[in-house]
C-alpha cells in the first residue's frame, strides 16, 4: 500500500514537472498587454492543471481589500452633486515591476510589495493621488470635457523605472522615484492631452456650449520608441455629446509631443489651419473619395481610442481599433441631438471610424481596415488588437463587436496602400444592407467575412435598420448588439499551445425609430439571458475552432490571461476566477475573496487577471469590486496552495 502511494506521488510529481518546461525565475508584467504586443500571456508552466490538482487548487497568498471606490478630493467636493449619476466599475489589470505591484483605481494608484512575508500586515507603500478639476458626472460644469462613460483606469505602463498612467480628465502622468516612499512627477509632466488638440482647432475648454466635448481617457499608453502613445476615447454621441478621436505620442523623458494622429480626420480643423508635422491624418485627402460630408458643421465625431495600443515590433507598426461615428440631427424643436444610430448628416464610409488602423514610428498612416461602413449599430472596435510573430505565425488580429474575427497577414498589412484600397481579409464578401428609412443612409454594403471567422453562435437582424415602433417599446432585437460580439476585454495569445482565445458575448439589443432618429430600448420577449463563451483561433489560418468552447460564463467579463502551463484565467461577474485547460474544460475555480466558495461570492469582476513570478514562485493577480453597498474594491493575488512552485 505505501510502495502504490509512492509510485503515485512519484508518477505524478513527475507529470506536473513535465508539464511545463518554461520556469523562469522572474516574470514581470509591465504594461497592460503583458508586452508591447498585446498577448496577456505568461510563460510560467509551474501552475498547470496537474499541479492545480496534486497542490489543492490556488490558495490566496495575499489582499489589500480598502480600496475606496468614491474617494479624492474631486469627489469630495463633488459628492452631493455626483453621488446619485457616479458610476464606477474596476477594470484595471495589475502591472509588476521590480518586485512592486501596481494598482489603479479612476482616484489614486497603489503601490504593494508584490511578494510580502508570510504573516505580514498588507499595506500600500504609497498612494498617489490622481487629482483633476475639469471633469463633470452630471450636466455641465463647464464648457470642457465631462463624463464619458463609466469612471474606471484599466492600469500603468512601466518603463526604465518610470511609471505612466492618465486620469479621466484627459491627463498623461509620469512619475518616477517609484521605490521611495514617495514617488515624484517627471519633469514636464502631467501632460494635458486635451490641450495638444489646440494645434488643430480651437482649444476644447473654448468650444461653445452646444458643441460639448465629452473625452476621457481610462487605459494606461504602451511605451514604444521612447514614447508613450495612447489614445483618447469619450462619448459615443449619445445624449452625452460627442468627441473626435485621436491618437498622441508623447517623449517619455521629456514630457514633448511629438505626433497627433486624428481618427475622423478634418474635423477639427478650424478655417485656414494646416496640418503640421505633428499633426498628420487630420484631413480627408487620404480618403479620397471623401468619407465625411464636404459641408462639415463641426458636429460630427467619433472614432474613440478606447484601449492600449498595440506594438508589432517585427513590421514597425502601432496599432489600434476605433469607435463608431457620431452624428447629430435637428428635432422638431430646434435642439441639436446627438446619436451613433443617426447617419443622414454623415454620409460615405466615415473613416476612420470602426477602424483597425496601422501607423508607423513617425505617426504616418500605414494602412487600416474599415470593419463597419457607416456605422448605426455602435460596432465599434473595442477590444485591444493583438500582434503574434511566433514560430511561423506573423499575424494581426482583432476580436469585433461585429462577431468577426479579423486576422490579417502581417508583412502584407504593413506594407499595404491605404490610400487605394483597403486590405481584404481572407474570404471576405460584402452583403447588401437595407436603406430605409430613408433618413439614416447606410452604406450599400458592408464587409462580411467567411464564417470560418464567425466566432458567435447566435447571430440575428445585424445590419438591419431600425423599425418604425407601433406598439410601445416595439423594436427589431439584434444579435450581435452593442456590447458584441467582443466586448472591450482584451484576448490572449496562448504561445505554448500556438492559440488565440476570445470572449464571445451572446447579448442582443434592440433597434428602433422615432422621428428624431434611433434608440435602444430594452429587448421584449427575447428570453435570451446575458451569455458569454470563450473560444479559440487558429491563428495559423485565422478560423475559429468549432469544437472548442468553455461553459457559459454571464455577463461579459472583463478579458482573459493566459499561461504557459496549459492554463485560461478569466474573472467573471459572479465574482469567481476561473481556470480552463487549452480544450476549454474548467479545471478550477473559486469565489476572489474565499476560494473554497464557488456560489454566493460578495465580489463581482470586470478586469483582465495577469500573472507575474519571483524567486521561481508563480503568482496569478486580479482586481475586484464588492457587491455590498459602498462596499470597496481589492487587490487578489493566489498562489498553489500546498506545493512549492519551483
Amino acid at each position: 500500500m505505501k510502495r502504490a502511494s509512492l509510485v503515485w506521488i512519484l508518477v505524478h510529481l513527475f507529470a506536473w514537472q513535465a508539464s511545463g518546461q518554461n520556469r523562469p525565475t522572474t516574470s514581470e508584467w509591465p504594461f497592460y498587454g503583458g508586452n508591447v504586443q498585446g498577448w496577456h500571456y505568461s510563460p510560467d508552466s509551474r501552475i498547470n492543471p496537474d499541479s492545480l490538482r496534486s497542490s489543492g487548487g490556488l490558495v490566496l497568498k495575499w489582499s489589500y481589500d480598502q480600496i475606496p471606490r468614491y474617494d479624492g478630493l474631486w469627489f469630495q467636493k463633488h459628492f452631493d452633486r455626483c453621488k446619485d449619476g457616479f458610476r464606477e466599475t474596476v477594470q484595471d489589470t495589475p502591472q509588476v515591476a521590480d518586485g512592486e505591484l501596481y494598482v489603479a483605481t479612476w482616484h489614486h494608484l497603489y503601490a504593494f510589495d508584490a511578494q510580502p512575508q508570510a504573516g505580514a500586515a498588507i499595506e500600500p507603500r504609497w498612494i498617489y493621488s490622481l487629482s483633476f478639476e475639469n471633469y463633470s458626472c452630471k450636466g455641465y460644469m463647464w464648457s470642457g470635457p465631462r463624463l464619458a462613460a463609466s469612471a474606471t483606469n484599466r492600469g500603468v505602463a512601466i518603463d526604465k523605472g518610470i511609471l505612466y498612467t492618465t486620469t479621466l480628465d484627459g491627463q498623461l502622468i509620469g512619475l518616477e522615484d517609484l521605490k521611495k516612499p514617495k514617488p515624484r512627477l517627471l519633469p514636464g509632466f502631467p501632460i494635458n492631452l486635451l490641450a495638444l488638440k489646440s494645434r488643430t482647432g480651437a482649444p476644447l475648454n473654448e468650444i461653445p456650449q452646444n458643441q460639448l466635448q465629452t473625452y476621457s481617457t481610462s487605459s494606461p499608453p504602451v511605451i514604444y520608441d521612447g514614447k508613450a502613445i495612447l489614445g483618447v476615447a469619450g462619448g459615443d454621441g449619445l445624449e452625452d455629446g460627442f468627441m473626435q478621436g485621436f491618437v498622441t505620442a508623447i517623449d517619455a523623458h521629456t514630457a514633448e509631443p511629438k505626433w497627433i494622429f486624428c481618427t475622423v480626420p478634418g474635423l477639427s480643423l478650424s478655417t485656414g489651419s494646416t496640418p503640421g508635422k505633428t499633426v498628420i491624418g487630420c484631413t480627408d485627402s487620404q480618403t479620397r473619395p471623401a468619407t465625411w460630408p464636404t459641408n462639415k458643421t463641426g458636429r460630427e465625431g467619433g472614432g474613440a481610442v478606447w484601449m492600449t495600443p498595440t506594438i508589432d515590433p517585427a513590421h514597425k507598426l502601432i496599432l489600434f481599433g476605433t469607435g463608431n461615428p457620431v452624428g447629430s440631427r435637428k428635432a422638431a424643436s430646434g435642439e441639436v441631438r446627438r446619436s451613433a444610430y443617426t447617419g443622414d448628416d454623415r454620409t460615405g464610409l466615415n473613416l476612420f471610424t470602426d477602424s483597425i488602423v496601422a501607423l508607423d514610428a513617425n505617426g504616418h498612416l500605414r494602412s487600416y481596415y474599415q470593419e463597419v461602413h457607416h456605422d448605426l449599430w455602435d460596432y465599434d472596435q473595442a477590444s485591444p488588437l493583438i500582434a503574434v510573430h511566433d514560430k511561423g505565425i506573423d499575424i494581426l488580429g482583432a476580436a469585433g463587436k461585429t462577431g468577426w474575427w479579423y486576422q490579417f497577414d502581417a508583412k502584407k498589412f504593413a506594407l499595404d496602400d491605404p490610400g487605394s484600397r483597403m486590405f481584404d481579409l481572407i474570404g471576405k464578401q460584402e452583403t447588401s444592407v437595407p436603406t430605409r428609412p430613408a433618413y439614416q443612409h447606410p452604406w450599400a454594403t458592408q464587409p462580411e467575412p467567411t464564417p470560418s471567422q464567425d466566432f458567435m453562435l447566435h447571430r440575428t437582424h445585424m445590419f438591419d435598420p431600425p423599425i418604425k415602433p407601433v406598439h410601445p417599446g416595439d423594436a427589431v432585437c439584434i444579435s450581435p448588439g452593442t456590447f458584441g460580439g467582443a466586448e472591450w476585454g482584451p484576448v490572449t495569445y496562448d504561445q505554448e499551445a500556438q492559440r488565440i482565445y476570445l470572449i464571445d458575448v451572446e447579448e442582443p439589443t434592440s433597434y428602433a425609430s422615432e422621428s428624431d432618429g434611433a434608440h435602444r430600448p430594452p429587448c421584449k420577449s427575447t428570453g435570451d439571458p446575458k451569455q458569454s463563451y470563450i473560444r479559440a483561433v487558429d491563428p495559423r489560418t485565422g478560423k475559429v475552432d468549432p469544437n472548442l468552447t468553455s461553459e457559459d460564463l454571464g455577463e461579459y467579463p472583463g478579458g482573459l490571461l493566459s499561461t504557459g502551463g496549459g492554463l485560461v484565467f478569466v474573472g467573471t461577474r459572479d465574482g469567481r476566477l476561473r481556470a480552463y485547460d487549452t480544450s476549454l474544460k474548467l479545471v478550477w475555480s473559486g469565489c476572489v475573496e474565499n476560494v473554497e466558495k464557488t456560489t454566493g461570492c460578495q465580489y463581482t469582476i470586470t478586469a483582465a487577471p495577469m500573472s507575474f513570478t519571483i524567486k521561481r514562485t508563480q503568482y496569478i493577480a486580479i482586481t475586484a469590486m464588492s457587491i455590498a453597498p459602498g462596499g470597496k474594491s481589492a487587490i487578489f493575488v493566489y498562489g498553489l496552495r500546498n506545493m512549492r512552485n519551483r
